[in-house]
């Protein structure tokens, strides 16, 4: 999501932009403005990121 919303910030310089262009729709469809700010946070948290086994499942042998 990260990669989605810096490549496409220059569509925001672009015509029709907030009324109906599809750089505007495909914006609103990634979360628009609240999806990047969201996506931008969770780099810290994915970087720390460990997987946890999952008791429920059995080792394969």
């Amino acid at each position: 999501m990260v990669s989605y919303f810096a490549r496409h910030e220059v569509d925001k310089q672009g015509e029709g932009w907030g009324v109906d262009s599809k750089g505007y729709q495909a914006w609103l469809l990634w979360g628009g403005d609240a999806g990047r700010a969201w996506a931008k946070r969770m780099i810290p948290k994915m970087h720390g990121f460990k997987p946890q086994p999952n008791p429920s499942e059995s080792p394969d042998v």
